[in-house]
C-alpha cells in the first residue's frame, strides 16, 4: 500500500487560522455571556469542526489496483486500469469531485465521463504510481 499526503493550500490553513481564532476572541471580549451562557459558542463550533476535519482528514492511497481518495465526507475508489487521463496543472473550480484542499493538483478522469480532482503534496510520485500500474494512461501537463 502506497500513502499520498495532501498538499494543503495557503487559503485552507488561512481558514482553519482564522476559524480557531474567532471563538478565542469571542471568549477574550465577552466572557460574562459565555459563562452564563456556553451555547453560544455552538454555532462557532461547527465551522470549526468541519474545517478541521477536511484539513486531517484528506489523503490519498494506492492498494491491490485500486486508487483511494477521502476528504472528510468525499470518499471514494477508482479502479487503476479504469483511468484513461490525467491532467496536471489545470484547477477547476466547479462541476465534479474535489478530494483536495490546495491548487496545483490534478484531474483524473477514469470510465467514460467520471473525474476527481486530487492534489497530493507531489503529482509527480503519484502519477509514476499510477502509470506503473495502468502505463496506458495518458498524462496531459499545463
Amino acid at each position: 500500500m502506497q500513502r499520498f499526503q495532501a498538499k494543503r493550500g495557503r487559503f485552507i490553513s488561512i481558514l482553519l487560522f482564522s476559524v480557531i481564532i474567532l471563538p478565542l476572541l469571542a471568549v477574550l471580549f465577552d466572557q460574562p455571556l459565555l459563562l452564563e451562557k456556553p451555547v453560544v459558542l455552538l454555532p462557532l463550533a461547527t465551522p470549526i469542526i468541519l474545517v478541521i476535519w477536511v484539513y486531517f482528514d484528506t489523503g490519498y492511497r494506492i492498494e491491490e489496483g485500486r486508487f483511494y481518495y477521502r476528504s472528510a465526507f468525499l470518499r471514494g475508489s477508482v479502479d487503476i486500469d479504469s483511468i484513461h487521463e490525467i491532467e496536471v496543472g489545470k484547477t477547476k473550480w466547479s462541476g465534479m469531485k474535489k478530494a483536495a484542499i490546495s491548487q496545483n493538483g490534478m484531474t483524473i478522469r477514469y470510465r467514460p465521463f467520471e473525474e476527481v480532482y486530487v492534489a497530493p503534496t507531489d503529482n509527480e510520485q503519484l502519477i509514476a504510481a499510477l502509470v506503473k500500474i495502468n502505463p496506458r494512461i495518458a498524462v496531459q501537463r499545463y
